[in-house]
């Protein structure tokens, strides 16, 4: 008989809370949930009571009925010994999830003719942990538990594989596990072929762990690492699933929680994803609906493209100075902006006999020319303008209406950030419709956010937390979305459908797959907890901005080349980047550290910084 064993603890299972010891601290706020002081006298008493167990009982592998036949239980009088072990058991049932690539490698071996059996170091009987491991589909009636507890051998001595010897007689033996000696030496030692299986944390996740030993919430930020672990293993522990978990989550689960409680707060009664960027907001929002099940959830196809000729009705040269980025169109290339206005050179030149001897508007002059030859009162193409714009605020106020933005219901509409325009262009359309504002929601802004006379809004991060370079990682990366970018509107039998750029289409992609179920597990998780741990948001988002934007030397940039986000750079990527701000991979920073491995990335970076600011000051004076 040919036999695969498997490790049970973070190899078969993983536990969704992180460290064992989690489990204690989340048993002793499910026992005392309203006395702080017996949850701290009984988490102190149960992370020992292993321990003293051993001496109580010499020579013993203890069970957990001899771990709770402890004299200092009379102490916590409300519940007998058996109610607090079996609430132990449950607390542990309900942290235990199955390992997706064991559970492969199981079948695998069970569909090459081998006998199933686990093997652990662990004082819960076996009948439970089988329970678990059949309710998680990882083993069969006929397979086996062996637990160092019921046969008092252990791993770590290697008696317990002799036990499993005896009683299989297996010919030929591979056991899989995640310990270095108790899995892999020790059963070498014994005649076994062993495999080292590795689900530990990550680096990043460690250097979160490591904060927990000068932190009074320690226990709460753990739990937090071990969701964002568990999840990561969950959803195929690829360098996407890493992404997701490790830096993703930490920044949006606080977000999307702040914005539905804001809502409640607020009582309002709907909420408005704008596409692209809120696409996953809003998958996360979904998945926990029963907590704020008074918030309906739509997802509302606009872009600044698509918005921009609807709000245009004034049609005048400083209403389109108003969404400009600082208000000016200097630095702007002619093709790009024509484009957003429905037309082009050749239209321009052909109909209307307007031409540009420049590609590029470089000074408040040719700004001028440009705004007078489309908005002037004598240009030609003013009164196609205008019936352009009219036609598309028709159709955009079909869409709005169609979507419940002119029904009455109490709305806010959530966007990533930075400026605003979105803001300005929306609320204005509705006001031009008689209809009522909407309150928008950001993730965070830049300094000179529009001002709340376009519309009240409320952002999570405080302006400028995040650096220009990690705007890119997150829109670009951290909200990618299925669908292309909204560039109108299109009537198909009495139903208004958005319209994407030719050739385009909703298109899934392993990136958003990825992002999408890696932060909606975490988030379940997260709300599931009987604890509370939303005042941990803030350090937990702090410490991975901070990780994104300084990049150590620990952190381990294979998964962000593995994803795509990172690439090594060529000489001329180099110059582009740090002497003229250009933008060429997703995660410039990361790949100049990628790609420069002798240290000497952040002095680059530093050069990038400061060629930025002469950059920015030059741009000021070129737009006066």
């Amino acid at each position: 008989m040919d036999l695969a064993s498997f490790d049970i603890f973070d190899t078969t299972l993983i536990r969704k809370c992180g460290r064992p010891e989690n489990i204690f601290y989340l048993l002793a706020n499910r026992l005392f949930p309203n006395d702080r002081a017996l949850r701290e006298e009984f988490l102190l008493w149960r992370r020992n009571a292993e321990l003293s167990a051993r001496k109580r009982f010499p020579n013993t592998d203890v069970t957990l009925e001899q771990i709770y036949n402890a004299p200092e239980l009379s102490s916590f009088s409300a519940y007998t010994p058996e109610q607090m072990r079996q609430e132990e058991l449950n607390t542990e049932a309900e942290n235990l999830t199955a390992n997706p690539a064991i559970k492969a490698v199981i079948e695998n071996k069970r569909q090459a003719g081998y006998m199933i059996c686990f093997i652990s170091d662990m004082y819960i009987d076996s009948t439970t942990l089988a329970n678990i491991l059949k309710r998680e589909g990882c083993l069969r009636d006929e397979e086996k538990v062996f637990v160092s507890c019921e046969y008092n051998a252990r791993k770590s001595d290697g008696r317990l594989f002799d036990k499993v010897r005896n009683e299989m007689s297996p010919q030929k033996w591979i056991h899989y596990g995640d310990h270095k000696i108790s899995d892999v030496k020790i059963p070498r030692k014994k005649g076994i072929k062993s495999k080292w299986v590795n689900f530990d944390f990550t680096e990043t996740e460690k250097l979160t762990l490591l904060q927990t030993h000068n932190f009074s919430k320690d226990y709460e930020l753990s739990i937090l690492v071990g969701l964002q672990r568990a999840a990561r293993i969950c959803n195929g522990n690829s360098a996407y699933a890493e992404i997701a978990a490790d830096f993703i989550a930490p920044i949006y689960i606080p977000y999307v929680l702040f914005v539905l409680n804001e809502a409640q707060k607020r009582k309002l009664k709907r909420l408005y994803f704008l596409s692209r960027d809120s696409y996953i907001l809003m998958k996360m929002a979904e998945t926990v609906t029963d907590y704020f099940p008074d918030i309906e959830l739509k997802y509302l196809f606009v872009s600044r493209k698509s918005l921009l000729m609807p709000y245009l009705t004034e049609v005048t040269s400083e209403q389109f100075l108003a969404v400009q980025d600082h208000q000016t169109i200097v630095n702007k290339n002619i093709d790009s902006l024509l484009k957003t206005l429905d037309t082009n050179r050749e239209e321009l030149l052909n109909e209307f006999g307007i031409q540009f001897d420049y590609d590029k508007i470089s000074s408040k002059k040719q700004e001028s020319d440009f705004l007078s030859k489309i908005f002037g009162k004598e240009s030609p193409y003013l009164p196609i303008l205008r019936q352009r714009c009219t036609a598309r605020f028709d159709m955009l106020h079909a869409y709005f209406q169609q979507e419940g933005l002119f029904d009455g219901t109490p709305s806010g509409m959530v966007d990533v950030g930075w400026l605003g325009t979105s803001r300005l262009m929306i609320n204005y359309i509705l006001k031009h419709s008689s209809a009522r504002s909407v309150e928008f929601f950001y993730l965070g802004l830049r300094r000179d956010v529009l001002p709340s006379k376009y519309g009240i809004y409320s952002s999570l991060y405080r302006p400028d937390q995040f650096d220009t370079n990690l705007t890119f990682v997150i829109e670009d990366y951290f909200s990618a979305s299925p669908y292309p970018t909204t560039v109108g509107y299109k009537s198909v039998q009495a139903e208004i459908l958005p319209q994407f750029p030719p050739n385009e289409q909703f298109r899934e992609s392993e990136i958003v797959t990825s992002n999408i179920l890696t932060n909606q597990l975490i988030f379940k998780w997260i709300l599931e907890l009987n604890i509370s741990i939303e005042s941990l948001f803030d350090l937990w988002a702090a410490n991975t901005i901070n990780i994104l934007i300084n990049l150590p030397v620990y952190v381990n940039l294979s998964a962000f080349k593995q994803s795509g986000l990172i690439r090594k750079l060529s000489l001329t990527n180099l110059i582009s980047i740090i002497c003229f701000g250009g933008h060429v991979t997703n995660f410039d920073r990361a790949s100049l550290k990628f790609t420069l491995k002798n240290h000497c990335d952040k002095m680059l970076w530093n050069v990038h910084l400061f060629t930025a600011r002469i950059r920015g000051k030059l741009a000021t004076k070129l737009k006066r």
